[in-house]
């Protein structure tokens, strides 16, 4: 893949945006069956929400089981992939791809 390419670039952050947003959404539904809340979302409402939290921390596994929804939002930006204007690796996939 040459890097340098702005549509490939462009390319390798969609992909890596939508792995990792599917990792996300994995590991939350993997302490959604659970019922546990490995993510501390709990302690987040209680400091943020403090009375919406006393009104639900009985039931809070439950809650969070059932109507927590995670939609993730990934926005990978790619500033950095190298210090070369004309990396050697390019040149050396270019060669091997020309000789098949």
């Amino acid at each position: 893949m040459n890097v340098t390419d702005v549509e490939s670039l462009n390319a390798l952050e969609k992909s890596l945006e939508n792995q990792l947003a599917d990792r996300i959404s994995s590991a939350f539904d993997a302490t959604k069956r659970m019922k546990s809340d490995a993510f501390q979302l709990g302690n987040y409402l209680k400091w943020r929400y403090p009375q919406t939290w006393n009104r639900n921390k009985t039931e809070w596994r439950q809650l969070y089981a059932e109507r927590v929804i995670v939609e993730p939002d990934v926005n990978i930006t790619i500033k950095w992939y190298g210090t070369a204007e004309k990396p050697e690796w390019n040149r050396i996939l270019s060669a091997k791809e020309k000789s098949e």
